[in-house]
């Protein structure tokens, strides 16, 4: 009796036809991925009435009023939000150590909060402290 083995076939993978399909995966991942992009973020956290404990400030400083409709005034001047920064150097340079006191309306558009506080940075007063004072209706005297 011979016993004759049998030569098993060694299996074939089509190496070709898998490049093929890696090469449509990848276009595929390519076409349908978002890319994320960096975004500048500032860490503020809003607090609320009872969170935040009012201070009474005892020492003269100068008001800046933001209304409601956005509109800007510095102690009882209107002004307009892209003159603020060269009237508050300008404020600067004549009493170096003036200080500022913020008045916004409640009702304030946080973006417009944000241009307010990057005018005051600019200007060289930084946001601690300069106190903010959150009010409903904000309204200024009438200078005429």
């Amino acid at each position: 009796m011979q016993l004759v083995r049998r030569k098993r076939p060694r299996p074939v993978v089509p190496i070709i036809a898998l490049i093929d399909i890696l090469a449509i995966l990848l276009i595929f991942f390519i076409a349908t991925m978002t890319f994320r992009t960096p975004r500048s973020v500032l860490p503020i956290n809003v607090p609320t009435t009872q969170a935040l404990p009012a201070t009474e400030v005892h020492d003269a400083r100068v008001e800046l009023s933001v209304t409601e409709d956005g509109s800007l005034f510095l102690q009882d001047d209107p002004l307009e939000l892209q003159d603020l920064t060269p009237r508050l150097l300008a404020a600067r340079e004549d009493n170096p150590d003036l200080k500022l006191e913020l008045r916004v309306d409640r009702e304030l558009p946080f973006g417009l909060l944000i241009a307010v506080w990057d005018a005051l940075t600019q200007a060289g007063f930084p946001i601690r402290d300069v106190p903010t004072r959150v009010t409903r209706g904000v309204e200024q005297a009438d200078p005429g």
